[in-house]
């Protein structure tokens, strides 16, 4: 979903007032609301991102399954499903830095070779309101990628150190698993499906 769920293709639909995510290792419990009526279903539920400013909740996948629920609301009744979380890959070269004018090359462990790692960085200047990103695919079984530097050129340049009310770079790798689908049913609803994803992240510097 996110801010580029396109109201010609989609529309979102009303489960409830908020779903509730239950599950991992330590039986936390978060939960995911709509900021309106045509809005994906969306919430922090933990984190580890450091960003000065931010204040984030303990991480929350910690292993074992999730079970997310909706109450039911005008579009789609009542419903739980759970997924099990798949191992996330294991980013082997996470860089402090990316030099705009030099490809970057990635390299990672784990993973399963059917699936698809996605890669993706962006910038943006709070104070300018300038941004640019980009967004590569690779096999998971080849284990590393190099983003060249035409994709690189769009991002905005940033400062060592990331702040949330400046400039602020982030660069992920996540994998696709698609291979760990969970159908499920609910009234309103042709079609259910859930399957997670782990994306490993951190802050860059972007020069």
């Amino acid at each position: 979903g996110g801010a580029s769920l396109d109201p010609t293709v989609a529309a979102a639909l009303d489960a409830g007032a908020q779903l509730t995510v239950i599950g991992g290792a330590g039986g936390a419990t978060g939960t995911l609301a709509q900021s309106s009526a045509t809005s994906p279903y969306m919430g922090l539920l933990g984190g580890i991102l450091n960003v000065s400013g931010a204040t984030l909740p303990p991480p929350f996948l910690d292993g074992g399954p999730f079970t997310i629920s909706g109450p039911g609301g005008k579009d789609v009744g009542a419903f739980k499903v759970t997924v099990a979380l798949s191992p996330a890959v294991t980013w082997t070269n996470p860089p402090s830095t990316i030099n705009r004018a030099s490809p970057l090359t990635l390299t990672w462990t784990g993973g399963d070779a059917t699936e698809t790692v996605v890669i993706l960085g962006g910038s943006t200047d709070q104070t300018s309101k300038a941004s640019g990103g980009f967004l590569c695919v690779a096999p998971a079984g080849t284990h590393s990628f190099t983003v060249p530097a035409n994709s690189l050129s769009g991002l905005v340049p940033t400062g060592a150190v990331a702040s949330s009310n400046g400039p602020v770079g982030i660069l992920g790798l996540m994998p696709m698993h698609l291979g760990n689908t969970q159908s499920f049913t609910a009234p309103g609803l042709d079609v259910g499906i859930v399957f997670d994803t782990t994306m490993v992240a951190q802050t860059v510097q972007v020069q």
